[in-house]
């Protein structure tokens, strides 16, 4: 039984019996991420060039059809923890990228009320201030920074637990 896989309507046809696809991979997300991706395409049986660029998210690779298979490469891109789908034009179907400006406000406006507090706690402003209210301005100051922390820093922290996943 010889099954078609669906990636190969996205094939193209590069010359002397080779194939290539482009692919968009939404896990990249840094230069580190793309030379792993090209270093484990690269290595793999019948593939002739890979190339990956992390700002358009994107992985070329061009190899013998009578060596290897489109999909046996891209499985073993997820063997590494990225998935890849086949380039499509249409901007409707390419996942849109989160936008970095909530985390960033997020981040700004709890440093600023931390920054606010800290001040009159060790600048000496209020000289009669005990070690309690002290400590509970301190207490309060965690609160904020804790969520702001885990909110703003998610788009480092998932990608990095990622990579720790995935050796």
């Amino acid at each position: 039984m010889n099954e078609v896989s669906a990636i190969t309507a996205f094939q193209r046809d590069e010359g002397d019996g080779l194939l290539g696809i482009s692919c968009t991979v939404n896990d990249m997300r840094c230069g580190g991420c793309a030379i792993k991706i090209e270093a484990q395409i690269s290595t793999m049986a019948g593939v002739i060039r890979a190339h990956t660029n992390a700002t358009t998210k994107r992985l070329s690779f061009v190899w013998d059809p009578d060596v290897n298979t489109a999909d046996n490469i891209l499985e073993a891109l997820s063997g590494i923890g990225y998935t890849a789908t086949p380039f499509v034009e249409d901007a409707k179907q390419q996942q849109k990228e989160p936008s970095l400006l909530v985390p960033l406000a997020v981040a700004g406006f709890a440093t600023m009320n931390v920054m606010a507090i800290s001040f009159s706690v060790w600048a000496g402003l209020v000289t009669d201030m005990g070690g309690s209210t002290r400590q509970f301005l301190n207490l309060i100051s965690a609160g904020i920074a804790t969520p702001a922390i885990l909110f703003s820093g998610k788009v480092f922290f998932h990608p990095a637990w990622k990579a720790i996943r995935h050796h």
